[in-house]
């Protein structure tokens, strides 16, 4: 009985050692679950820490794009506003030419019948003056 005693007792110590050694590799699983858990853990911050930065980044940009539109729609809308007056003052000196054309063409009527009178009185004049020497 001693020896099936001692025979359980070194069955017991054998399961013991077992059992330590499947715990030890256990333990080492665990740790390098663990080392792996912080390793992806750390990557998770790091990506959040990019994407944060990543969306600050668009947002900014998209502030920038918008600003960039308003100046250029202001620029635009600027321009436009001095094409309609730099037209306005086109067809404001057209009519003034045209008028002055008119004016001209008037003139001229004018300025050929005084040409006229003029050349009916130094006619008559001419004819006085031989009538008053004759």
């Amino acid at each position: 009985e001693l020896a099936h005693t001692q025979a359980m007792m070194e069955s017991a110590s054998h399961a013991v050692d077992f059992i330590r050694s499947e715990m030890e590799a256990m333990g080492g699983q665990v740790a390098a679950q663990k080392e792996k858990n912080v390793e992806w853990m750390e990557r998770v911050i790091e990506l959040s820490s990019e994407s944060t930065a990543a969306k600050e980044h668009l947002a900014e940009t998209q502030r920038k794009a918008g600003e960039d539109a308003q100046r250029s729609q202001e620029k635009l809308d600027a321009a436009t506003a001095e094409l309609a007056r730099t037209q306005a003052m086109m067809e404001s000196a057209s009519r003034a030419v045209d008028i002055i054309r008119s004016e001209m063409g008037s003139m001229d009527g004018q300025v050929a019948a005084q040409k006229e009178k003029s050349v009916q009185w130094m006619e008559r004049v001419i004819e006085l003056s031989r009538e008053s020497t004759s």
